[in-house]
């Protein structure tokens, strides 16, 4: 009977150390887990800010092409009004030959 008692004891008190050594390792846990929070949260903010660097830049670059593309219209208009004004004068200068012509004949 006594070494039962004594075996029962002996029982509990491992049990009571497993329970100590089991909260430890759960504090461990929640403070890792905490740790890991943290890290994944610091990384979450720098990788959006690394996004939002990247499309401010590429919005800068589309700009930059819009307008780019932009001038280049504005001098392909330019040419065309320049060339549509060269043809109109040497359209008038054709038509004032084609009349002296038509008066000599």
């Amino acid at each position: 009977m006594k070494a039962a008692r004594d075996l029962s004891e002996e029982n509990e008190a491992l049990l009571e150390l497993e329970i100590v050594r089991l909260e430890g390792e759960l504090e461990r846990a929640k403070r890792t887990g905490e740790e890991h929070r943290k890290a994944a949260i610091t990384a979450a903010t720098k990788v959006h800010e690394q996004v939002s660097c990247a499309k401010a830049a590429f919005e800068a670059e589309a700009s930059r092409w819009n307008a780019l593309k932009l001038n280049a219209v504005i001098q392909d208009k330019e040419m065309l009004e320049n060339l549509v004004e060269e043809l109109q004068q040497q359209n008038a200068a054709h038509e004032q030959e084609l009349r002296r012509c038509a008066q000599e004949l």
